[in-house]
């Protein structure tokens, strides 16, 4: 469904391209998904191209930093009020 890493590609954080020199440091996760929700697959992969992102870990990643800020506005919300 989404294509692999292409030759040129960057990180899409402003560095070059993974060079020789340069080593990836991420991490690879593995998910697992019930064979009673295997719709959900395609729900995701719908959802991620409505997002604009790139693959299904940009959209994993989207969705994390997103739930992070909602956390983090909620907290502040508590402790100061919605103004």
């Amino acid at each position: 469904m989404y294509s692999g890493i292409r030759p040129n590609q960057t990180s899409g954080y402003g560095s070059d391209s993974l060079g020789e020199e340069q080593e990836h440091k991420g991490t690879v996760i593995s998910i697992s998904v019930p064979f009673h929700e295997l719709d959900l697959i395609e729900e995701m992969d719908l959802q991620a191209r409505m997002e604009c992102c790139s693959s299904r870990s940009h959209y994993f990643r989207r969705l994390i930093r997103r739930g992070k800020a909602e956390k983090q506005h909620a907290e502040w919300s508590a402790l100061w009020g919605d103004k």
